[in-house]
């Protein structure tokens, strides 16, 4: 059996240690807390940081599509898990591919003398994922067309894309652009929209077919949107 004085040493250090555990039990919850806190303030201020870098990044796309830079707007998409598909033309995956695909239907890189091709990116709207690593956006493109002395044409589409974080770096994920228009500068969209989209390019043909057929103006059609009503939630 324990001692008398082993029971009231016992005691006594039991009372003295009790308060002394529940401090640090409750300073450990307390920095826990904290860290939780911290991480979700770092990943708030990047997911509000990403939204400019996917607008810069689609806005560069614009510029350097404008003069056939075709290699810097390979080098935008994601090595692997990546896609194109403008118009009809079908869809190549890969950044490998739609590099091959660029030169093919775009010619020699660089602008082209008496040459205009405008590519403007408007009126983007960017939902960053809640992990941070991807992204949707949609993005108006408004398109002027032309060369001197010769014909020139007005155009335009909606890209439904997504970006994603690849090695700290945001990169275009899946591109497709919807073609809502095109038209000669000479009567406009009223009395002369082509409604012709191009097809399939028969030197560097797609890995898959296009993935919604569709015809631009006059012909309308349903454009799917990546996200719900800001207001309703619908």
């Amino acid at each position: 059996m324990r001692s008398f004085l082993a029971i009231v040493v016992a005691g006594v250090l039991g009372a003295v240690a009790s308060p002394v555990l529940a401090a640090d039990a409750a300073t450990a919850k307390a920095i826990t807390e904290l860290k939780a806190r911290i991480a979700a303030t770092r990943l708030k201020i990047e997911r509000v940081q990403a939204y400019d870098e996917i607008e810069n990044l689609h806005s560069a796309y614009g510029y350097y599509l404008d003069k056939n830079e075709w290699d810097n707007i390979a080098d935008l998409f994601a090595k692997d898990d990546s896609s194109m598909e403008l118009a009809q033309r079908g869809v190549y995956l890969g950044q490998d591919h739609i590099r091959a695909f660029l030169f093919a239907f775009g010619g020699p890189p660089g602008p082209k003398v008496n040459r205009l091709g405008h590519h403007m990116q408007l009126q983007p709207v960017i939902h960053v994922s809640e992990d941070g690593k991807s992204a949707h956006m949609r993005v108006r493109m408004m398109q002027v067309m032309g060369q001197a002395g010769k014909a020139g044409s007005w155009g335009g589409a909606i890209y439904e894309n997504t970006a994603v974080k690849e090695n700290g770096v945001w990169k275009l994920g899946h591109e497709h652009a919807y073609n809502t228009f095109n038209a000669a500068y000479v009567g406009g969209p009223a009395k002369a929209a082509s409604g012709f989209l191009p097809g399939p390019n028969k030197n560097v043909p797609p890995d898959q077919p296009p993935s919604l057929v569709f015809k631009s103006f006059p012909a309308v059609y349903d454009i799917p949107i990546h996200y719900k009503n800001p207001v309703t939630g619908r």
